[in-house]
């Protein structure tokens, strides 16, 4: 079976997560099996985040930052690092869902994963982090610092400004002005 056969059913599965809480946790499970059956490193931190995502959309966060812990943990160790923006993105996002809400751990994963992304010259991922941690501080009240930080990272993208990830930080962006 050719390799994208997997990974598209395991999108697919994140897919229909995005429906209900109900779908989530069956995507979980589906997700989980596919994590448990591949050692492939660079198709785990892909894995890992898509169930860490899903665990977030079934209000199922301590299970994501379960998962997440040892691939963060993994990358630390092996250097294999193609995931390890968003695996620090998703970290923040599902501490700020847990049941111990701390915001200073989620903002320490959201700078970590604008660093790397930054390393990686990966603007998309640079978005997406930055867009959480300007979230973060508006919702701390450190309104100017949101927009200071989210307003340079948006003005890269010239295209694709339909897209769910710039539409997102546009909005936030119009709450900060």
């Amino acid at each position: 079976m050719p390799r994208y056969i997997p990974d598209a059913n395991l999108q697919m599965a994140y897919i229909s997560a995005l429906g209900s809480e109900q779908q989530a946790r069956a995507g979980m499970t589906t997700i989980q099996e596919a994590l448990a059956a591949d050692e492939d490193v660079e198709a785990k931190g892909f894995y890992v985040c898509l169930f860490a995502s899903v665990c977030g959309l079934a209000g199922e966060a301590d299970a994501g930052l379960n998962a997440l812990k040892p691939a963060i943990a993994e990358v630390a160790a092996t250097g294999a690092r193609l995931w390890e923006s968003e695996l620090h993105r998703i970290a923040g996002d599902l501490l700020l869902g847990s049941a111990t809400l701390d915001l200073e751990p989620s903002e320490a994963h959201y700078l970590r994963a604008i660093e790397v992304a930054r390393e990686q010259h990966a603007a998309s991922l640079d978005l997406r982090a930055s867009t959480s941690l300007a979230r973060l501080w508006a919702h701390r009240g450190d309104r100017q610092k949101a927009y200071d930080l989210l307003a340079p990272v948006y003005a890269w993208f010239t295209e694709g400004l339909n897209t769910p990830d710039l539409i997102d930080a546009k909005e936030l962006l119009d709450q900060l002005r």
